[in-house]
């Protein structure tokens, strides 16, 4: 979260967040960390949790499994506005929409992020309060559909909706992961068809159990955000130029050990899902191409025994920039390199 901001009582309507500071259109306001939830287990939380996950997906969200997880997701306090000021690059990031001076309180629509897949028992509506003159009064899950708000927020709608309208405006096919039955692993969703095995000079790394066709979604990410100098243990992932989502200390899970593959058969699907890049075979090492995600301000370097034909010798922070690396795997890129956030 920006050292700015800060949760504070709204005087309407409960805990919001607030900012301290003036801050300009495109700060980096938070980057959200927690557990992934599918459907079945939003419909087993306590009540205390109920209504504050935040939708990843169709099939995923991040939210608190108990009250104790509530204070240390700041993305729970986010109230919603019919004209906000913050809005969504990825499936984690909120950015600044416009600046913003200091004292008033970060918001973004609802609109930009429920989705009507994503509520399995009840079809979801919230009575608006947030006094604009543009108020909707009543917020629904079907509003993303909405075409002024489809035209306002272009660009800010949460990645699960953002790919939606940018399929039907190019008039292309969606991909649809195959999503199969999982099982929890820390704070993370891992297929049940994965496991983990010992590779020689390599440690622990993840592998098939038995054939996974291509597009299977094999692990959906959650965990806590620490900055990259906080980072000692090298197991998360980075997703912002400054931030790596890992696992909480002291707890381990089979996705803390994906390795790096010059030849990858794994590849992220917006900032949290890796998917499979091609049919793969019962008893495969799963990864994916450090290049896609390893980037920004902290120098890294570490040497690559994949065996692949095209093994680069070493893997470092440097990669991402390369033309033949961005022409194979660009599409595949984090987010925030992919844009050029670095």
């Amino acid at each position: 979260m920006h050292p700015a901001l800060v949760v504070r009582e709204t005087g309407r309507y409960g805990l919001g967040l607030f900012t301290d500071e003036d801050l300009t259109a495109g700060t980096e306001l938070l980057v959200c960390g927690g557990p992934v939830l599918s459907l079945s287990d939003e419909d087993r939380l306590p009540s205390v949790c109920r209504d504050k996950p935040i939708e990843l997906s169709e099939w995923f969200s991040m939210g608190p499994r108990s009250e104790g997880d509530i204070p240390r997701m700041p993305q729970l306090y986010l109230n919603h506005s019919c004209r906000p000021n913050a809005g969504w690059k990825g499936q984690l990031t909120l950015v600044a929409m416009r600046d913003i001076a200091a004292g008033e309180e970060i918001t973004h629509d609802y609109g930009m992020v429920a989705h009507s897949n994503c509520h399995s028992a009840s079809y979801w509506t919230m009575q608006c309060r947030c006094g604009c003159p543009n108020c909707r009064e009543l917020v629904t899950e079907d509003d993303w559909q909405r075409p002024e708000l489809q035209s306002r927020y272009d660009g800010w709608f949460a990645w699960h909706i953002q790919r939606k309208l940018d399929a039907r405006r190019r008039g292309t096919d969606l991909l649809q992961p195959l999503v199969a039955t999982g099982r929890t692993e820390g704070w993370n969703w891992v297929d049940h068809r994965i496991g983990s095995s010992s590779f020689p000079g390599r440690g622990r790394g993840l592998v098939a159990l038995a054939d996974l066709p291509i597009h299977t979604l094999v692990v959906a990410l959650g965990g806590r955000i620490m900055s990259l100098a906080d980072e000692t243990r090298d197991l998360g992932i980075q997703i912002s130029a400054r931030h790596v989502l890992g696992p909480r200390e002291g707890e381990a899970s089979l996705s803390d050990h994906i390795n790096h593959l010059c030849e990858p058969n794994l590849g992220f699907f917006g900032q949290v899902f890796l998917i499979t890049l091609r049919d793969v075979r019962a008893g495969e090492e799963l990864g994916f191409d450090y290049a896609t995600c390893v980037g920004g301000v902290m120098p890294y370097r570490m040497p690559c025994r994949c065996g692949a034909r095209t093994c680069r010798g070493e893997v470092t922070h440097e990669d991402w920039r390369r033309p033949d690396l961005r022409r194979r795997l660009g599409a595949l890129y984090q987010p925030w390199l992919r844009e050029g956030r670095s």
